[in-house]
């Protein structure tokens, strides 16, 4: 984002993108804890930026992250397992405002005929692979692109990610963990307008996005 301050505190419409990405998982009538893991630097500025949110039967929980995202989901997965909660999990970008509940409730219908549900979206576009000055078209077909929220089952916790065979591996989503334990990762359909906040010019669709958006509509 090239930004000088932590990109979830820019401002949508007067309000910070993690504002937003609370708010809207604030309206999702879920229930349960909502362990937020971030910088302890930045915790009192953060808890600040959400005052006022009605969370209903949700319970913010407030932990320290880590240095990369998976060592972050390691220490919020580590704290579910000393207090053990609701059946399902959904480990979820703060950088993705606009999550609906048609999407949580496809992701849990995924779980029953997976181990673990993850949005996404085909690639639609002509994909090249650049390799120094050579490139090459690459079949899209059967390419897709990932987001999040991914939902798992509590109970995979200890056998997939602090398990033998992942306990020193490190990836980039949840899903990886789930496949490098030779379990089952079940795709689902994603929503075009679930986008991660990357770049200035995504900041410019989620100002389009953000006036139109409920997330209790599909």
């Amino acid at each position: 984002m090239g930004a000088p301050v932590n990109k979830l505190l820019l401002l949508l419409e007067g309000r910070s993108i993690f504002f937003h990405t609370l708010n809207h998982i604030a309206q999702l009538g879920c229930s349960g804890r909502l362990v937020v893991l971030c910088r302890d630097e930045e915790r009192a500025q953060l808890q600040d930026e959400v005052k006022g949110i009605q969370w209903g039967a949700l319970k913010p929980v407030w932990l320290a992250g880590g240095q990369e995202r998976s060592d972050s989901v390691a220490n919020g997965l580590k704290y579910l397992q000393s207090a053990p909660g609701a059946p399902v999990v959904f480990v979820h970008d703060g950088a993705r405002p606009f999550v609906t509940a048609q999407l949580v409730s496809t992701l849990i219908a995924g779980l029953e005929q997976a181990d673990v549900a993850v949005p996404a979206m085909a690639v639609a576009e002509t994909t090249r692979r650049s390799q120094g000055e050579q490139t090459e078209v690459v079949n899209r077909d059967n390419l897709f692109l990932i987001q999040t929220p991914q939902a798992f089952r509590f109970e995979s916790i200890e056998a997939v990610f602090f398990g033998a065979q992942t306990s020193t591996q490190s990836f980039t989503d949840e899903a990886s963990y789930f496949e490098a334990a030779g379990r089952s990762v079940k795709l689902v359909e994603g929503e075009a307008r679930n986008i991660k906040l990357t770049r200035p010019q995504d900041l410019k669709l989620a100002e389009l996005y953000l006036p139109h958006f409920d997330p209790r509509e599909p």
